[in-house]
């Protein structure tokens, strides 16, 4: 097994896809920018696409980080560069 440092551009990879991932399927399903997502709504459709509870985790960590997602009182909400992101398709070579 390979050092921390090996191992830290693999996990920043990961939570990225994990964040695209998740932003694709909120835009799948019409999420406008600027609207809120409620938690619930998040979890229940992040796990009927088949995320775990850590994936889910740094994945809108992730998003957050990058102002992909904002976290308001009244849910998530959805930034143009999420949509960005979102439409990139970018994912970690596996």
């Amino acid at each position: 097994m390979g050092n921390s440092n090996e191992m830290m551009p693999q996990m920043s990879d990961q939570r990225r896809n994990n964040a695209v991932r998740l932003l694709a399927i909120f835009v799948s399903t019409g999420v406008l920018s600027g609207a809120a997502m409620a938690n619930a709504w998040v979890l229940d459709l992040s796990m009927q696409n088949g995320f775990d509870d850590q994936e889910l985790l740094s994945g809108l960590d992730y998003a957050a980080e990058q102002n992909w997602l904002e976290v308001e009182q009244e849910g998530l909400l959805l930034t143009e560069a999420g949509k960005v992101a979102a439409a990139s398709g970018w994912t970690a070579a596996a």
